[in-house]
């Protein structure tokens, strides 16, 4: 349950369960929330560096300010326990707080539009960087690790259109790319960056289409490396991906993905993952 008072028509009050993956897709809907366009998390935000605190799911409020009808920036204080699967309220803000600020800046070059987004976050609860992420599974459990109070990130965000069908806007080529850096301990992930191109209804006659490739890279913080050592060596995890998303019927879209994967524990082969997606809309 998530209400939103509009106070005019800039800004709007905000309160409730906040779905972490909804409120990305609010800035950003063409990342098509796992749905419509990549799967892998790392290919439409730069987020392991926030995910010491932020939750799939968690209670909040604050303030959204938008600009002719797309977000523009906001300012939100939750709680940092993931409640996805209670209510939360009960023991809400008994571990302190967290706060998260977004600001975007629109832009056109030559025309098309583009944005930069700037985001920073910020947690005053005790961690250590072995703590259960709801997102993933960590290694090095059963370690004991020193807590640390507060946790931060920092984030920054570009998307430019730099190819549209004069005659149709829908028809484009999308550049996307997102980088986020943290604290390093409690946080397991220094810093994150992504890259992304995205075609929307490239092929003719096939307008519903969209196809994409990423590069991903995340940068694991030296003191989480050096902790879970004497279980397991760690490197940086990439990866690419590939898809594309074809509309059988204007109800029915199918869609093929691949992904080459280099995880974080050395002695893993690299991974190679191939998707089929189904999406029904009624």
């Amino acid at each position: 349950l998530l209400y939103l008072h509009q106070l005019n028509d800039r800004f709007s009050l905000v309160a409730g369960k906040i779905n972490s993956v909804d409120f990305w897709s609010m800035f950003y809907p063409n990342v098509g929330r796992g749905l419509d366009g990549f799967m892998n998390l790392n290919s439409v935000a730069a987020g392991l560096p926030w995910l010491r605190f932020v939750q799939l799911s968690e209670n909040g409020a604050g303030i959204l300010a938008m600009k002719e009808g797309q977000p523009q920036g906001a300012f939100v204080v939750f709680d940092p326990r993931n409640s996805s699967t209670d209510v939360g309220l009960s023991n809400a803000f008994d571990q302190r707080a967290a706060m998260l600020g977004i600001w975007r800046f629109f832009t056109q070059w030559n025309g098309k539009p583009g944005s930069h987004l700037f985001a920073g976050g910020y947690s005053a609860r005790r961690y250590t960087s072995l703590d259960d992420v709801d997102w993933l599974i960590l290694p090095g459990q059963g370690l004991v690790a020193p807590q640390e109070t507060g946790a931060w990130s920092l984030g920054y965000y570009f998307d430019q259109v730099f190819w549209a069908d004069p005659c149709n806007e829908a028809r484009k080529l999308q550049l996307f790319t997102g980088w986020s850096l943290s604290d390093g301990n409690p946080s397991f992930a220094r810093w994150n960056g992504f890259l992304s191109v995205e075609g929307f209804g490239l092929v003719h006659g096939r307008e519903k289409d969209r196809t994409g490739v990423a590069y991903f890279y995340t940068g694991l913080s030296d003191d989480f490396r050096r902790l879970v050592s004497p279980l397991v060596n760690l490197q940086a995890v990439q990866g690419v991906e590939l898809y594309y998303n074809a509309e059988v019927t204007p109800w029915f879209h199918l869609t093929g993905d691949l992904q080459v994967v280099e995880n974080g524990i050395e002695t893993d082969d690299t991974a190679i993952i191939l998707g089929l997606r189904g999406n029904m809309k009624f």
